[in-house]
């Protein structure tokens, strides 16, 4: 048994075309594959502007960042859950509503946060730009979301 029967009808699938989202998604992953690759290049020169202070202050801010993000994660995943659970067309146990609201904040701290941190051109830099303190604290703090 599916777990929504929720359906498009031929209306909604006429309206996305699987060409549409293709082209729609490669143009994205462009663009982000060409902000990565400028950030790659931009953050060793910004680093060496800063003093041992403030990258110890930028690692706090990016604790700080990741927690905001994760708070707002929390948000929209309850959110999402709650629609889905209201357009799926049957009804679902306590357990079952758990691990739905579950699955959809991992899904979405990993598509946000995780991702990204543990991306190994992301961690190649970030090793060489921080300090192993720095990489505890960092690492500490997302502990707290798994």
């Amino acid at each position: 048994m599916p777990i929504c029967s929720a359906s498009w009808n031929d209306s909604s699938r006429r309206k996305f075309s699987r060409s549409r989202a293709t082209i729609g998604w490669e143009t994205h992953w462009k663009e982000e594959t060409t902000h990565a690759i400028m950030d790659e290049l931009e953050w060793p020169r910004e680093n060496s502007k800063l003093t041992t202070g403030e990258r110890d202050r930028a690692v706090d801010e990016l604790i700080a960042l990741v927690g905001d993000m994760d708070g707002i994660l929390q948000q929209q995943s309850l959110a999402d859950a709650a629609y889905f659970l209201n357009v799926c067309g049957r009804s679902f146990r306590t357990e079952e509503i758990d691990r739905i609201k579950t699955g959809v904040l991992r899904a979405y701290r990993w598509q946000y946060i995780f991702s990204g941190v543990g991306h190994p051109r992301f961690q190649v830099v970030y090793e060489k730009l921080t300090t192993p303190g720095q990489r505890d604290r960092v690492a500490t703090a997302l502990a707290t979301l798994s």
